[in-house]
């Protein structure tokens, strides 16, 4: 996925399990490591100075510049 407001870095999901920023120049990992993300990967959306994630078990933001996650929570829809 590209980000207008990041437009160094072009963000991917991939095996179903990791999520990295890759350099649109060099094509290159921007993150020191990928984010291995604690579930199967189903969606993403850019959201402000970061991205939101979203697998089976939870949905986690991640911040674009480092791939920590900000934060994370189970999904649950109330009745």
């Amino acid at each position: 996925v590209f980000d207008a407001d990041v437009p160094d870095k072009l963000f991917v999901a991939y095996d179903g399990k990791y999520f990295t920023a890759l350099d649109v120049k060099s094509g290159g990992e921007s993150w020191k490591k990928p984010l291995k993300l604690d579930g199967s990967f189903v969606d993403m959306f850019p959201a402000g100075k970061g991205f939101v994630v979203v697998q089976e078990e939870q949905i986690s933001k991640v911040d674009v510049t480092t791939g920590q996650k900000l934060w994370r929570r189970e999904p649950s829809i109330k009745k």
